[in-house]
């Protein structure tokens, strides 16, 4: 997957940050303005690591917890593929709310998809007592027997807002 660097734009919606990285971006709704700013920085890319596709299709899953396991006729090969990891900031002991989306695609350097579904998350929904906390975002690729040899990469929106 290739890396990209990270961009952080402000639109001209009130109380919305979008931040894109690698596979994996964020857009946050702020609390009104009694409440700290929420702000939501990934520290690790999403990595589903090397496959080889058999002659039927399958997918390669990826918990929160950086397990993967391929079905179908999927090979995963290496040991080189871990979860996204993320840092949440704002209100100490303050509950939110994470989204994530259905699906994404994926594409590589010809334009080749993926798609990227059943995103999973291990944020409990709660700032702790210093006003931070960490989770991880998981998913499942879906792989084509015929899928094309690349560097498959995207963007995926994450919704953060307090409660």
């Amino acid at each position: 997957m290739t890396k990209q660097a990270m961009h952080a734009t402000r639109h001209t919606r009130p109380h919305t940050i979008r931040i894109r990285h690698a596979i994996l971006a964020a857009s946050l709704l702020m609390a009104p303005p009694a409440a700290a700013e929420l702000t939501l920085t990934n520290t690790r890319s999403l990595a589903f690591g090397a496959f080889a596709p058999g002659n039927s299709s399958g997918s390669a899953i990826l918990t929160p917890g950086s397990t993967r396991t391929c079905l179908g006729t999927v090979t995963c090969i290496g040991s080189t593929y871990h979860s996204a990891s993320f840092l949440l900031e704002g209100e100490p002991a303050s509950s939110y709310s994470l989204h994530l989306p259905e699906e994404a695609i994926m594409t590589n350097e010809n334009n080749d998809t993926l798609l990227v579904d059943d995103l999973t998350h291990n944020a409990p929904g709660a700032l702790d007592s210093t006003g931070t906390q960490t989770f991880n975002v998981g998913a499942t690729l879906h792989i084509s027997g015929s899928q094309p040899a690349g560097s498959y990469s995207g963007n995926i929106e994450i919704t953060v807002e307090y409660e």
